[in-house]
């Protein structure tokens, strides 16, 4: 099962992505960006939570860009945290460590 949630801790907005994130779920989290008020003035902070992240594919980097770019025009800064080896991996050989925030554990 895919699941989404948000809450709002003061200046940042944690957004936890539970299941597998695929072509058959993409759009679902597409919708949810859209869904998100990014463009709240006292939001600095928008934290996507991945330990829960079963899976990702293309189709799920791809809506995780869409989350930067919707982030980044809300005038917010996005980090990815709890990313599983496999998809630190995935974000390394795409070169998306940078532009997505992506924490990589010391």
């Amino acid at each position: 099962m895919f699941e989404v949630h948000e809450e709002r801790i003061g200046a940042e907005l944690v957004v936890s992505i539970a299941g597998e994130l695929d072509p058959s779920t993409a759009p679902y989290l597409h919708d949810r960006i859209y869904e998100l008020e990014l463009d709240d003035v006292s939001l600095e902070l928008v934290t996507a939570d991945l330990s829960e992240l079963d899976f990702l594919d293309s189709a799920g980097i791809g809506t995780l860009v869409e989350l930067r770019e919707r982030t980044v025009s809300g005038g917010c800064r996005l980090r990815l945290v709890n990313v599983r080896p496999a998809q630190l991996r995935i974000f390394r050989i795409t070169g998306l460590i940078d532009a997505l925030g992506v924490e990589v554990p010391r």
